[in-house]
């Protein structure tokens, strides 16, 4: 039984064209025919990973820029607003999102 292989698709594009379409596929790590597919039909798994990997970086500079400031861990800071207090009682604020300050 003969395997369908598909359709062999051409298209023209100017030397310019041409030369961003070959320096975003490279730039994406991606074979001309994968980056185009993906640009037609969504982003493969490998770019979507990519961008994972981006996200976390980011976050991680973040937390170091946190950790830099000085400022409390979010579990040892308690509120000590009154009117939070009014409205929560003993407990949690909601408000700011960590423990109340003990009364006594």
């Amino acid at each position: 039984m003969e395997e369908n292989r598909g359709q062999k698709l051409t298209m023209l594009a100017s030397d310019e064209e041409a030369e961003q379409i070959k320096t975003h596929a490279a730039g994406a790590k991606m074979g001309i025919s994968e980056y185009l597919r993906s640009k037609v039909f969504g982003t493969p798994q490998g770019e979507a990973q990519g961008d994972l990997e981006s996200q976390l970086r980011k976050l991680s500079e973040r937390v170091d820029r946190l950790e830099k400031s000085g400022a409390p861990p979010k579990e040892t800071r308690t509120c000590a607003d009154p009117e939070h207090a009014r409205i929560y009682g003993v407990g949690h604020c909601f408000d700011c999102d960590i423990p109340m300050k003990s009364a006594h």
